[in-house]
């Protein structure tokens, strides 16, 4: 049973729908890692991001991400972002099913598993 004057508890999510069924309300993702829910204002297309008003403004200022490409409300997607999962090793050139994995310190360069048995095996 309500009572009157208490709302039901809202889920969290970095998008809920609107009053009308095709309105999604987007937040901020930054704000969100934070704890905090803030409508989004802009869109970063490099972080693949929503951005607040505060966000969206400071992120045209920083040195990493000064270069970004930033959409402004009216021509930021209209659905949730995604995060797009950057694999943290790279492949070997020679060998595309192997990851680079080893440091070889007398030729300063990084290898995978299958060069540094064939070519590194007397490197330091």
């Amino acid at each position: 049973m309500e009572v009157p004057g208490k709302q039901k508890p809202k889920k969290t999510f970095s998008a809920s729908r609107g009053s009308d069924e095709e309105d999604f309300l987007l937040f901020c993702i930054p704000c969100d890692e934070d704890g905090a829910r803030v409508p989004a204002k802009g869109y970063c297309s490099t972080c693949n991001k929503h951005l607040c008003g505060t966000c969206y403004k400071h992120h045209k200022k920083q040195t990493h991400s000064c270069h970004h490409i930033l959409l402004d409300q009216d021509s930021m997607p209209t659905t949730p972002s995604v995060p797009i999962v950057k694999d943290e090793l790279d492949s070997c050139d020679d060998h595309e099913d192997e990851k680079l994995k080893f440091y070889c310190k007398d030729h300063d360069i990084v290898v995978c598993s299958v060069c540094v048995t064939l070519n590194h095996r007397l490197c330091n």
